[in-house]
């Protein structure tokens, strides 16, 4: 019988992974059934975000995702795994999962991340916020003219504002040098 009770003192884990957590101390005693460690595998991560109700049309499964993690300080990519379909009750977002691969392990649950996702197909043109003039027309930049060695003012369509750069949807042309 001693024997017995001894072979059931060890335990096997049926998945390959690291112990995220220990629920019975050493020396405690575990009913059957009972959890006593939390293992996780990690060779593959999730980063959770939430998504506002104007962004998450523009997100589909597999799509490309730059992840920062603040934890390592590493820049990683990811993809889309999941889209919630129901918007949190608390801060009206919509849940979305981002799978990074991690092979060296360096990633763990519960670090903190900045996630970047392009909302659109198209490349855009961005070009610094401070390089806008806004006027009673509207927006509009100077441009240099290499050949002429002139400047001219035109206006342009902006869209978002990224940081310190704007994006420009219509009026300027890539490669075009600006003032």
């Amino acid at each position: 019988m001693a024997n017995s009770n001894l072979s059931d003192t060890t335990l096997t884990s049926p998945i390959t992974g690291v112990v995220l957590q220990k629920v019975v101390a050493s020396g405690e005693m575990a009913s059957a059934g009972y959890p006593i460690l939390a293992i996780g595998q990690v060779d593959d991560v999730w980063v959770e975000i939430g998504v506002t109700d104007d962004a998450v049309g523009k997100l589909h499964p597999g799509q490309s995702a730059t992840v920062y993690v603040y934890g390592t300080d590493q820049t990683v990519t990811g993809t889309v795994d999941e889209i919630g379909a129901l918007a949190d009750t608390t801060t009206r977002t919509f849940p979305v999962k981002i799978r990074v691969h991690n092979p060296d392990g360096s990633l763990l649950p519960g670090m903190i991340a900045r996630v970047d996702i392009s909302l659109s197909d198209t490349p855009g043109i961005c070009i610094p916020l401070d390089s806008v003039i806004q006027l009673a027309e509207g927006p509009s930049v100077f441009l240099y003219d290499e050949t002429t060695g002139t400047v001219s003012r035109r206006m342009i369509q902006t869209g978002e504002i990224v940081g310190e750069e704007i994006e420009v949807l219509a009026g300027l042309e890539n490669g075009e040098c600006l003032v």
